[in-house]
């Protein structure tokens, strides 16, 4: 995958898609707040997919935005669909693309352009909380995995970092109209909500999903706060201590930023 650096955006969306990955993936400060939440959950994602899809799967990344985990599964020889309702979004990763097997496909999570029973894998990326009806896209991802596949999703985790936000029981008990507001919207820059574990892990099981594991990752120890503390620790020491603060009974729930689902259609 190429560093961003190296494409030349055409639009002002495509800036701002560039503007997160030199925040994020390519930020040049390895210590950066940004930059280790990202690839904390990036990791993560890239982790499950591998447990569990052999080389050669079939994975789609809905509402892929800059499409940096479909399109690093697609340099580890999976077959990888990046789904966005923005084509500038595609085109975006396409100026990254290097090599592998890469489909971008230009698609609503309201209703995915895709067959049933197609895929191994859906990652659902920071994408559940800009919805207002979550369920339909779970729902959806279920429909297009094959028995047995998996739906990867990471989202804000409400107890750890977005306590200011309604919680999706409290978000869906508010008006309709408000909420359909910003259904599918492409440019969501705010959350509507946030999950804490439990409401996550009913969702899933509601739409069907089994063998629900939950996991965080990054903490407070990332933070930019600590800057005196994170110049004193190799960044590998960062991850490490900040995957055993999330770990921790009780704790972990309450300081881990993102929560990250991994579920199983089972038939």
């Amino acid at each position: 995958m190429k560093h961003t650096g190296n494409t030349q955006p055409a639009s002002p969306y495509q800036v701002s898609l560039q503007e997160f990955d030199l925040r994020e993936i390519d930020n040049p400060n390895p210590r950066a707040l940004h930059r280790l939440k990202y690839l904390a959950r990036l990791s993560a994602v890239l982790q499950a997919v591998q447990a569990a899809v052999p080389v050669g799967g079939c994975v789609a990344e809905v509402g892929c935005s800059q499409a940096n985990a479909s399109l690093l599964l697609a340099e580890r020889g999976y077959q990888a669909v990046a789904m966005d309702l923005l084509p500038e979004a595609l085109s975006y990763a396409l100026m990254k693309y290097e090599r592998g097997p890469f489909l971008p496909l230009a698609g609503s999570a309201a209703a995915f352009p895709l067959a049933d029973n197609s895929l191994d894998a859906v990652i659902l990326g920071e994408l559940l909380e800009h919805c207002a009806a979550p369920a339909q896209i779970v729902a959806e991802a279920r429909r297009v995995l094959r028995p047995g596949g998996l739906l990867i999703i990471t989202t804000p985790n409400r107890t750890g970092q977005s306590a200011d936000l309604p919680s999706f029981a409290q978000f869906s008990a508010s008006p309709a109209q408000a909420q359909a507001q910003d259904q599918f919207g492409p440019h969501g820059d705010h959350h509507l909500f946030a999950f804490d574990g439990s409401e996550l892990r009913r969702l899933l099981a509601d739409c069907g999903l089994e063998d629900v594991r939950l996991r965080l990752v990054g903490c407070p120890i990332m933070s930019d706060k600590l800057r005196p503390l994170k110049r004193l620790l190799p960044v590998g020491a960062i991850n490490q201590l900040s995957a055993l603060l999330c770990r921790l009974p009780v704790l972990g729930a309450r300081v881990g930023y993102t929560l990250v689902a991994v579920a199983c259609k089972v038939s």
